[in-house]
């Protein structure tokens, strides 16, 4: 959030143009994505971003299925 803060003019489009995106956003979301993989255990050093949000999604769909008993 504080990175899309220095951008307060900027639309979402514009802060996640892939080609545009600034800098200090990029980082942002390349450490949140480190944060997220390591507390699942995901090995950080092989896993990219779609696989992440592939395993997550994953196990997002065992436990709603589990819910549904």
């Amino acid at each position: 959030m504080a990175a899309r803060a220095l951008y307060p003019g900027s639309s979402l489009a514009d802060l996640y143009d892939e080609i545009a995106m600034p800098p200090e956003l990029r980082t942002a979301h390349q450490k949140n994505d480190i944060a997220v993989m390591e507390a699942y255990g995901f090995d950080v050093k092989t896993m990219n971003e779609a696989d992440c949000v592939a395993a997550l999604m994953q196990m997002y769909q065992e436990l709603a299925k589990a819910q549904k008993g």
